[in-house]
């Protein structure tokens, strides 16, 4: 005896197969054409392979409900002429869709080695740059057509499976049989998403191939503001402060209290050097990491960043800082209130940000006149309302930039920043008030691409290395300019990367990737030297706040690295929703409802070692600061209006 599946379930079976045969096509795309770590061999490849199958099994039971849904709440709509039109239109454009995102699936690895992340979830809130982005990135008149045509194709060879659905859910019962399968089964994928998916590998690029894109997708979409307690592993609070106070600590420092958790990392810091207000002229460059600087080897390096070095060598250059994640927005929160990186997004894209202790607002509380210069629109990211809710003065963007001279949808090219820069110093100098301008470009971005004659390097080939050169030689024309302005001398200049240029690696956060150049710069003022101390973004303000010689209070967790002794640096990275906690060549890595694991950093930065043996202290280090960052910033304890 048979018992012949009804048309619809057939349908729904086609469907399926579709998508798993899709998702399994691009993770053999991923797996033999993308991976940064070498090829897997064949037994490490089956798992991989079978969570695969197992997650978009889990993904698909859990689309396929509303499909159901759907046709039997419509059933009898569907028979009409009109109704089977709007079925193919419909189906046509889930298969466009299905099409469209393997292809952006590709694309978004091969930038961030990585399925769909946090970043894929903001990008979507920004259309205008995204859209821009991809088209000057990308020739869409061969990328596109393949999607529509494959589409199309899968339509063709479907369409009477799916007649033949539509005549079926006329019947009520008939229909009701696969809707209650579909259900059962989407209830099941979606326990098991919610519980796992269980890893198949130590190695994070191999994880990511197992996942599924649109589970990943979905998972940054709800989990942005992650919960710490109950979820990363913690400790008492007043252990925690101790941890933290003697990690902070330096010898001109004075912490306000020692037993409220609440005022933690509050200290008061008496300066050892005199009181000098120098104008300061903070330069984040998009995506300039140390891969530029020393990572490529000495010879690369110096033809992609030759004024670069010229300035580390005739300045304080750090070579050994990690910025504390892999997007701008992490960037600017380390830089601008040295918070230390806690498990989803930045601050910056976090509610209740309004008033974080920051430099601009230590530095408007000294009398400076404070400023933010951004190539690009501000409203991207929310970076406008951030940097006036910590204090900026002034915010300015890409439309009040007078020589736009070259632009792509990021923003003007980096050569006519700085010339608005210098102009905007020219003026804010003449009001006898120190100035804080901070600057953040844009080029060294996709799609690469920047002014013809200024580099040998062709824009055309839209080719990283060949921005970062250029962003380099803006740098130096940027310097020549202002070397020859009367305000030069009583300047610091301060030049260093807002993140790495790509995230790569096998392990669950790639600390190589992170590593930024840092360079203070101010001939006559800061004495050239060079500092192998381990560092971080979160560093910047309290040093360059030691180098004004400013008193103040503060609750930053970054410290000055003048005062530190070499031993005592350290550096932490937020990356999805792990934190890294390093410490010379040691490092911890706190996960979410999962054991820590520990890592040894190479001599030359370059990879990491798994270890059993967990330094000691370390991750209770790392826990007793990402904790606190946590509590402090959601108890409002870390806030200017708080602080009294």
């Amino acid at each position: 005896m048979t018992f012949p599946l009804p048309k619809s379930q057939r349908f729904w079976l086609l469907c399926f197969a579709l998508y798993i045969a899709v998702n399994l096509g691009v993770r053999i795309t991923l797996v033999t054409a993308f991976l940064h770590s070498s090829a897997p061999d064949l037994g490490t490849l089956l798992p991989v392979i079978g969570y695969g199958l197992i997650n978009d099994i889990a993904i698909a039971s859990l689309l396929s409900f509303p499909i159901f849904m759907l046709l039997f709440v419509c059933r009898k709509w569907w028979q009409t002429r009109v109704g089977v039109g709007v079925a193919f239109i419909i189906f046509f454009g889930v298969l466009c869709l299905l099409s469209f995102t393997a292809l952006a699936e590709l694309i978004f690895w091969n930038e961030f080695d990585s399925r769909f992340n946090t970043t894929a979830v903001y990008y979507l809130i920004f259309p205008r740059e995204v859209l821009g982005n991809i088209r000057e990135s990308f020739d869409l008149s061969l990328l596109l057509p393949p999607v529509f045509i494959s589409a199309f194709l899968l339509l063709i060879l479907s369409r009477k499976w799916l007649v033949a659905a539509l005549r079926e859910v006329n019947e009520r019962a008939t229909s009701l049989k696969p809707l209650g399968v579909a259900l059962i089964l989407g209830c099941i994928g979606g326990i098991y998403l919610y519980f796992g998916p269980v890893h198949a590998s130590q190695n994070r690029e191999l994880n990511e191939v197992a996942e599924n894109g649109y589970h990943t997708f979905l998972g940054a979409l709800i989990q942005r503001n992650t919960k710490y307690h109950g979820v990363y592993p913690s400790m008492d609070k007043r252990k925690a402060a101790k941890i933290l106070q003697s990690e902070l600590g330096n010898a001109n420092e004075r912490f306000l209290s020692l037993n409220d958790y609440d005022q933690a990392t509050m200290r008061h810091v008496t300066p050892s050097r005199p009181l000098q207000k120098k104008n300061v002229v903070l330069v984040i460059e998009e995506s300039f990491g140390s891969v530029y600087f020393d990572d490529n080897g000495s010879k690369v390096a110096e033809s992609i960043s030759p004024n670069f070095h010229k300035l580390a060598k005739e300045g304080l250059y750090f070579s050994n800082v990690y910025s504390t994640g892999d997007r701008t927005v992490r960037g600017l929160e380390a830089l601008l209130t040295s918070f230390a990186p806690i498990p989803g997004i930045s601050t910056v894209r976090r509610p209740e940000h309004d008033g974080m202790y920051s430099l601009p607002w230590v530095l408007g509380q000294q009398g400076y006149e404070t400023t933010f210069l951004y190539a690009g629109h501000s409203g991207f990211d929310n970076m406008r309302q951030y940097w006036e809710s910590i204090g900026y003065d002034h915010v300015l963007e890409q439309d009040d930039i007078q020589n736009k001279g070259f632009e792509t949808v990021w923003g003007v090219a980096d050569e006519y920043l700085f010339e608005e820069a210098t102009k905007r110093m020219d003026a804010n100098t003449q009001n006898k008030k120190p100035v804080f301008l901070s600057l953040l470009t844009t080029t060294n971005h996709r799609p690469f691409t920047y002014p013809k004659g200024r580099i040998k390097a062709d824009p055309d080939e839209k080719k990283r290395e060949n921005s970062a050169t250029y962003a380099d030689w803006s740098i130096g024309q940027f310097i020549e300019q202002a070397k020859k302005k009367p305000w030069f001398k009583d300047t610091v200049f301060i030049f260093i990367g807002d993140h790495g240029p790509k995230v790569f690696g096998s392990e669950s956060v790639p600390i190589q990737a992170f590593r930024v150049p840092l360079v203070f710069y101010a001939p006559g003022f800061i004495e050239p030297a060079k500092k192998d101390i381990t560092a971080s973004s979160l560093d910047v303000a309290p040093t360059l706040l030691s180098l004004l010689g400013i008193e103040y209070d503060n609750p930053f967790f970054g410290q000055d690295l003048l005062q530190a002794q070499k031993g005592n640096g350290h550096a932490s990275m937020s990356y999805n929703f792990t934190v890294a906690y390093v410490e010379g060549n040691k490092a911890v890595v706190l996960k979410a409802n999962t054991p820590t694991e520990n890592f040894i950093i190479s001599e030359d930065y370059k990879s990491l070692s798994r270890t059993s043996i967990i330094p000691p202290g370390l991750e209770k280090k790392a826990i007793a600061q990402t904790q606190t960052a946590y509590d402090l910033y959601y108890n409002h304890k870390y806030h200017v209006l708080n602080a009294h």
